[in-house]
């Protein structure tokens, strides 16, 4: 009687692995998917401003012009990036890093206190994270693009 139900047990493990590790196997064993290289991808036919913001964000959050020129005057009033757009530099795009606060009464704020931005120039990118509410630039990142001769 005891052997019958060790049997049986692992009768039913047996079931129960073949039905769990179906779907995995069949997972593995199925090729890769191919991956269409013609045409645009979805990153580079969103606006510039628009790429570092979530899919479900890109085309909702639009950026006012008072808010990149904000951005702007922090830039020209730090002593690194205005030497960088003092040589040449250009903002291409400002990215708004959005927050969401919740407040102590349940209420949802969504706040854009600090932005990356985007510098291209004629020897490479720069990148910027400013914070806008206290009107200073946290850090610079640049990136020079060697010529071959």
């Amino acid at each position: 009687m005891r052997v019958e139900w060790v049997l049986a047990a692992a009768a039913v493990a047996a079931v129960v692995a073949v039905v769990v590790a179906a779907p995995a196997l069949a997972g593995l064993l199925s090729p890769p998917r191919q991956r269409s290289l013609q045409g645009p991808r979805a990153w580079d036919a969103a606006p510039p401003c628009e790429r570092g913001l979530p899919a479900r964000w890109r085309g909702a959050v639009r950026i006012s012009e008072e808010y990149r020129s904000a951005v702007v005057n922090v830039l020209k009033s730090d002593p690194d990036t205005s030497k960088l757009l003092s040589e040449g530099y250009n903002v291409t795009a400002v990215r708004p890093l959005v927050t969401a606060v919740v407040t102590g009464r349940g209420e949802v704020v969504l706040r854009a206190d600090r932005a990356v931005v985007l510098l291209k120039g004629p020897s490479g990118h720069a990148w910027a994270l400013v914070d806008v509410s206290e009107g200073k630039v946290l850090k610079v990142v640049t990136v020079s693009v060697l010529k071959k001769a």
